[in-house]
């Protein structure tokens, strides 16, 4: 079992590798007309959200994490870690974490998983120079006026952001 988990972090990587490859040369669009997360979720019977999720990360990792890369294929760390790791960098912060890695992929090696995912992101958090702000949750990014006229016209106008966002659009 062991064996195996540790030839799986060297498949993540190895795939990694490939869908950042993939996804920064734009071939699919050129082959196959579909943009890599498409073709990889058809080719691969994948959801489309995950597979995106996965291709995001994979060039997250090797644009801005080698040493994390480097750490998975060595079965230091699984993709479980590229992905905690992800989801907490943000354009303010990432270069920071990556100062970091050597540290966290040492805690990685003596703290259990869901303990080092709660370290990162606490430092992830306090990293962050806009204290880990949500444009999303912001009430005065997400305004919405409806003004019914005397004809049963009603005039729409507002602005939402993040998840109302697409719940609105949707909607309409």
């Amino acid at each position: 079992l062991v064996s195996i988990a540790a030839e799986r972090c060297r498949l993540d990587h190895r795939e990694s590798v490939l869908l950042a490859d993939v996804a920064q040369s734009g071939i699919s669009d050129t082959i196959h007309g579909l943009p890599v997360n498409q073709w990889f979720a058809d080719r691969t019977r994948q959801g489309r959200k995950e597979t995106g999720d996965r291709i995001r990360a994979s060039i997250a990792l090797h644009t801005h994490f080698p040493v994390l890369a480097e750490a998975l294929e060595d079965g230091q760390v699984g993709w479980q870690h590229v992905g905690v790791l992800h989801r907490a960098a943000n354009m303010r912060n990432w270069q920071d974490l990556d100062a970091l890695l050597p540290e966290l992929i040492g805690l990685a090696q003596v703290a259990g998983f869901e303990r080092w995912a709660r370290e990162v992101h606490a430092i992830a958090k306090r990293l962050d120079q806009d204290g880990g702000y949500d444009p999303a949750t912001d009430p005065s990014n997400n305004q919405l006026h409806l003004v019914p006229t005397i004809d049963g016209v009603v005039h729409i106008s507002g602005q939402l952001v993040g998840e109302l966002a697409l719940t609105i659009t949707k909607l309409i």
